[in-house]
């Protein structure tokens, strides 16, 4: 397995089957959730960093290391992950989340801010 070039490392992607269908990435170092839409699903891997970048200003990380971390993205491999935690982080988040409508990006980025604070212990 090749290292991330990005500085927060890896991401882990799930489909959520809801409707709208909804892909959930959570930063492997961070924990930090991110809801997107699914659709298209054969453009996921290119919306992801732009996704990603909105959730990291929105926790006022600085624009140049946000613009960094995103440029880092561009180069993406798809694997399983064998991190029982993060497996189980994902279930949770994905569970808290299917109390509140993502309809819109602006609904998937609020819930992005306030999963964040989830405790999973």
């Amino acid at each position: 397995m090749n290292e991330s070039t990005t500085m927060l490392g890896d991401w882990f992607a799930n489909a959520l089957f809801w409707k709208p269908q909804v892909a959930l990435f959570v930063n492997a170092r961070t924990m930090l959730p991110v809801y997107v839409p699914l659709a298209p699903a054969a453009t996921l891997l290119e919306r992801a960093p732009a996704a990603i970048a909105v959730v990291l200003r929105a926790h006022g990380l600085p624009g140049d290391l946000v613009d960094a971390e995103a440029a880092a993205m561009v180069d993406v491999r798809v694997g399983p992950t064998n991190d029982r935690q993060l497996v189980g982080v994902m279930n949770e988040f994905a569970f808290q989340a299917e109390r509140f409508s993502l309809r819109t990006q602006s609904e998937m980025l609020t819930v992005s801010i306030r999963r964040c604070t989830t405790s999973t212990t």
